[in-house]
């Protein structure tokens, strides 16, 4: 775990935007502080205004007030066991910067935003949770069974 305070540098990140399959991501220059508490603030809406508000939210990761943040893009919807989910929007914080994170939030118009910890993420994708089993009921239902055998 790092520390802030007078001479203790915390190295800082090049800015980085990317997307995959699902996900439109930004990372910035902060780092959290604290890695066991790393988790999200998490808000869905319609697709447009999810774009708007990652908009808005980058400028804060640019200028290192946010570590980062991503959001569902909704593309690919038949690779996509949770399409029919509203877009999400997760903003990254710890439990040393979440409550000023979500302060940001609201000044841009993100109001009441659900706080998930990271390891409660990890879990609800294991065996057994919440993402995992509907993850693979989807595949049971969308995925031919021969392509299903070579998945691992």
């Amino acid at each position: 775990m790092a520390c802030e305070g007078p001479g203790v540098q915390i190295p800082q990140r090049p800015l980085v935007q990317w997307r995959d399959g699902y996900w439109v991501y930004i990372d910035g220059p902060k780092q959290l502080v604290d890695e066991a508490s790393v988790g999200k603030w998490m808000v869905e809406h319609s697709l447009e205004r999810i774009k708007s508000y990652f908009s808005d939210i980058s400028a804060h990761v640019e200028n290192g007030r946010i570590a980062g943040a991503k959001y569902s893009h909704k593309e690919e919807k038949e690779r996509d066991a949770f399409s029919d989910w509203p877009p999400i929007l997760m903003v990254y914080a710890d439990d040393h910067d979440k409550d000023l994170v979500k302060l940001i939030m609201a000044s841009v118009g993100i109001r009441s935003p659900t706080w998930k910890y990271d390891a409660q993420t990890a879990q609800d994708w294991r065996p057994g949770g919440e993402l995992y089993e509907l993850q693979k009921s989807w595949e049971r239902k969308n995925i031919p069974w021969y392509e299903r055998m070579f998945r691992r």
